[in-house]
């Protein structure tokens, strides 16, 4: 049976929005393997892992060192957009934590120093609680890199917000498992996508030749 474009279009479009609609209130996380790299005590593994979110797979980066997970495992998680103005309390952080998610997914995705991919995970892990023994047997350089990247005369603009809008901070909604943090395809890109179907269905309606 042949569809025509005009029905294909509206179709993938319906498709598109019942996608967001079902993410929006059911994302489901799980977690697939790690990449063999450990902390400093040898007994815990670091980011990134891989996970499964929503059917999709993404890197995930642990931003939480006082809950576990298990390999092979799938919870549902809140998906929260890492931006000014749209954290919420269902973060691990709850609202005043911005600056330090930002701080997180900084050292995540953007630093590009000499430090140990260990030395990294534990900041991490420090700038959500300093008393972790995950972060506490690098304590002093810990401070050191956290100084040099996000003290007054750094030069770093960590806080600019373009580096967050496609950053999304995945949190168990049963407060049972870690916090990740995912980059996440943003919703605009799919809408794009489904507005550029219609669109060419437009030109080609307004451009067909009667036969």
């Amino acid at each position: 049976m042949l569809i025509s474009f005009k029905k294909l279009s509206l179709v993938i479009l319906s498709v598109l929005v019942l996608g967001f609609a079902v993410s929006a209130n059911a994302d489901t996380l799980s977690l697939i393997s790690v990449n063999g790299q450990t902390d400093p005590t040898g007994q815990v593994y670091i980011s990134p892992y891989y996970g499964n979110l929503n059917g999709s797979v993404v890197n995930l980066y642990c931003v939480d060192p006082n809950h576990e997970s298990s390999l092979n495992s799938s919870w549902s998680v809140n998906k929260t957009q890492l931006t000014s103005g749209m954290l919420t309390n269902n973060t691990y952080l709850g609202q005043n934590g911005l600056n330090q998610y930002k701080e997180m997914a900084y050292l995540s995705f953007y630093y590009h120093g000499s430090a140990t991919a260990q030395l990294i995970q534990a900041a991490v892990w420090y700038i959500v609680n300093p008393n972790s023994p995950l972060a506490t047997p690098y304590t002093s350089a810990i401070q050191d890199l956290l100084t040099s990247i996000f003290g007054s005369s750094s030069g770093i603009n960590w806080q600019n917000p373009d580096y967050y809008s496609n950053i999304y901070i995945l949190s168990d909604i049963t407060g049972v498992n870690q916090e990740f943090m995912a980059r996440v395809p943003e919703p605009n890109t799919l809408l794009l996508l489904g507005s550029g179907l219609i669109g060419l269905w437009v030109l080609r309606r307004k451009f067909r030749v009667k036969g």
